[in-house]
């Protein structure tokens, strides 16, 4: 009964001490082949490493810290909203840290004000993040977040917001996949009407301007304005058809939905008397019916640079600004 079984014996996570008495090396050894290689003849690294895959062994977060003064924690700030295309974001931002070995921390923010933003804020430095990633939904979020964030490395999901000192951008064409979207219907007819996301949104705002600029008759009495959801694209499309439109540009899936929903209610078939196009190609709007024509996002894409430019920041490197291209995806409503 008192006889030592040695590692085999440890019920619980394996430590350093295990894996040193397995490799037949000291416990500052496998320290230093954890977070200095370069200083162990590669002999005994191989032997420690296999060690550790024996064993299963991971390094505690508190001493990867004490080792390398680092803590392998970043903050994200989601600035709030329940729109899929957000939570997918979210997610390809984890999925990317922990590819990189990184342990993300999010914060959502509620309603976005700027106390929450600042809480939100303080919590991750509180937690030693080595970097911010910040989805920034409107102007208010982008002005907050490059003033909270001149003292950490720093990257904004943000659309039209330059480089600056320390913090990287990184954004989907939002302008080229609503200009993609307005010659798409001009066959369709002059009368190009759009139902807008919240003023003061970026990613609604820039689409807006294209809009603007860009459509056979922008005229205000062809706007409406939507909160993103299904509901108010049902609303703004009912009103819109007293207007007389050919063809509408709703700036997401879902206040796509709803106008489709909308003109069905009303008998008019789609795309045959009006034309809708979407925004985002969220999952399931290829089975809608009819499957909506969209501007796909390169969300799982997005996520993945924000990480790779925090890491780029983290280690040094120079910021910059990334624009990923959007896709028109041509389906059967317009």
């Amino acid at each position: 009964m008192g006889k030592d079984v040695g590692v085999g014996r440890k019920l619980g996570a394996p430590t350093i001490r295990d894996v040193a008495r397995l490799a037949q090396v000291s416990p500052q050894t496998v320290s230093r082949v954890l977070n200095n290689p370069e200083m162990v003849k590669k002999s005994t690294a191989d032997a420690v490493q296999r060690s550790i895959e024996t064993l299963g062994y991971r390094p505690s977060q508190a001493a990867r810290m004490l080792a390398t003064n680092r803590s392998g924690a970043i903050g994200v700030i989601d600035t709030g909203s329940e729109v899929l295309g957000q939570l997918l974001l979210v997610s390809s931002i984890e999925s990317a840290a922990r590819s990189a070995d990184l342990s993300p921390r999010v914060v959502v923010t509620g309603e976005g004000t700027i106390p929450d933003f600042t809480a939100a804020f303080q919590l991750l430095r509180d937690e030693m993040i080595e970097g911010l990633i910040v989805l920034c939904n409107t102007t208010l979020h982008v002005r907050e977040a490059l003033r909270v964030s001149a003292t950490i490395p720093t990257v904004l999901v943000a659309n039209d917001e330059p480089a600056v000192t320390g913090i990287s951008t990184v954004s989907a064409n939002q302008r080229q996949g609503a200009a993609d979207v307005i010659d798409h219907l001009r066959r369709y007819g002059q009368r190009m009407a759009m139902i807008t996301g919240p003023s003061g949104w970026v990613d609604s705002d820039s689409r807006l301007q294209v809009w603007k600029e860009n459509a056979p008759l922008p005229n205000t009495r062809l706007l409406r304005a939507g909160d993103w959801s299904s509901r108010s694209g049902f609303d703004a499309m009912l009103s819109l058809l007293d207007e007389g439109v050919d063809s509408v540009f709703a700036c997401n899936d879902y206040m796509a939905m709803g106008a489709i929903w909308a003109c069905v209610s009303r008998g008019l078939r789609i795309p045959e008397d009006i034309a809708i196009c979407g925004f985002d190609d969220v999952p399931g709007v290829d089975h809608y019916n009819p499957p909506i024509t969209t501007v796909r996002q390169p969300f799982a894409e997005l996520g993945r640079e924000a990480v790779r430019l925090l890491i780029d920041l983290i280690h040094g490197e120079s910021s910059t600004s990334v624009v990923l291209p959007t896709q028109l995806v041509v389906r059967r409503t317009a």
